[in-house]
């Protein structure tokens, strides 16, 4: 077989798997897509602010309402596409999909639970704005990247009976 014809012989598979994942698969992987992204950009944009600044003085109001804001609009507005685009038997959810959603709540509610505690320390301590909102800032990208890939790993692999 020449190359060309195993690369689209590969292509093909691709194409198939794609098309056999569940409308939750494919939502989960536009969302974890979006998550990374969002997580990077924010450090990217965040992390040289504060060297060298006190936190008191770091702008960080706007980058961080800029990704949150973002993300749910692209996150959103590609996951509609997605399901107008789809076709209408692609659109049930089984038992396996709500147990897996199951699966990354309670992954993504950890990080959050873990974010909104760092915060309410850091509250109590009278610690700067900046880190108290960066703490549940942070805690929401974690559970929302966190949770997609346990997500992706049950989708892929054996998951828990819940």
């Amino acid at each position: 077989m020449s190359k060309g014809a195993s690369a689209g012989k590969k292509n093909s598979q691709d194409c198939e798997e794609w098309e056999a994942m569940s409308r939750d698969e494919v939502y989960n992987w536009i969302f974890a897509v979006v998550s990374v992204i969002g997580l990077i950009t924010y450090l990217a944009i965040l992390i040289p602010r504060i060297i060298g600044t006190p936190a008191s003085e770091v702008s960080y109001v706007a980058p961080l309402l800029w990704v949150f804001g973002t993300g749910m609009v692209v996150g959103f507005g590609v996951a509609l596409a997605v399901r107008l685009a789809s076709p209408k038997e692609t659109k049930v959810r089984d038992e396996r999909d709500k147990e897996i959603e199951l699966i990354g709540q309670y992954v993504g509610s950890a990080f959050v639970t873990m974010g909104a505690i760092a915060a309410l320390v850091l509250s109590i301590l009278e610690v700067d704005h900046f880190w108290v909102s960066n703490s549940l800032f942070v805690g929401f990208l974690l559970a929302a990247v966190l949770s997609t890939f346990a997500k992706a790993a049950a989708y892929r692999g054996e998951y828990p009976e819940i």
